[in-house]
């Protein structure tokens, strides 16, 4: 592969790092296309306040992102606990000025739970009503979070570095949620490479979490009799 050249992915969030060429960089297929005008005029603003060069933006989209799937799985953990325990929801929807002690003390409980066995925990609550895309959105909003947290980062890169678990199942599990694919002189093991500064890949995670709550966790609130705008 010659020294800049780049590989192209299809409706990928991430690619593969090359383990010979740390400056190539890697684009995905078709940018995501915006689903309101709403989403757009936020993006617009964002971009016009933004004045900071490509690592920090990296950083600061990362952050972003990853406190957004924090807020995702505090609703995934309050929907679970109403579905499970259907005597909370009247006293939890009618006063909202104070939350049920008995609720609170679930609550508790899955605050201190980390998002996979929230994740799990909600899709086995909800099974009968999330469909196939909405649980391939949940996981990759899952292994998004989980690169993040335990992702490589310098300020003298525009990108980060995620090397998964050393387990060939983890992997494939992975490469099946990002739809990645392997490239020429892939990494041995292999790192995946996390640019969020590229518009396209960071508007794909976005917009995939924006659909994850608009859509699938309304309906799911609704399903329970709960106001959504209540555990949101």
């Amino acid at each position: 592969m010659k020294e800049h050249e780049t590989q192209t992915v299809a409706s990928s969030v991430l690619s593969s790092y090359n383990k010979a060429k740390h400056g190539d960089g890697f684009f995905v297929a078709a940018s995501p296309s915006l689903q309101s005008r709403t989403c757009w005029r936020r993006y617009a603003c964002m971009q016009e306040s933004l004045t900071v060069d490509k690592p920090k933006e990296n950083l600061i989209r990362a952050g972003e992102i990853f406190m957004y799937s924090v807020w995702l799985q505090g609703q995934m953990s309050d929907l679970t606990i109403l579905k499970n325990n259907p005597g909370f929801v009247e006293v939890f929807v009618n006063n909202p000025e104070k939350v049920p002690d008995a609720f609170h003390k679930e609550r508790i409980k899955y605050w201190e739970k980390q998002f996979f066995p929230v994740k799990e925990d909600f899709k086995t609550a909800f099974s009968g009503l999330l469909t196939e895309s909405e649980k391939q959105d949940l996981e990759e909003i899952f292994h998004v979070r989980n690169m993040i947290a335990h992702a490589h980062i310098s300020f003298g890169r525009d990108y980060m570095l995620f090397r998964p678990s050393a387990n060939a199942q983890k992997e494939k599990r992975i490469f099946d949620a990002l739809q990645l694919k392997t490239v020429e002189d892939q990494s041995d093991p292999m790192i995946i490479k996390i640019e969020f500064w590229r518009d396209e890949i960071y508007l794909n995670i976005f917009n995939t979490m924006k659909r994850f709550d608009e859509i699938c966790l309304e309906r799911i609130s609704k399903s329970i009799n709960v106001p959504h705008g209540r555990i949101r």
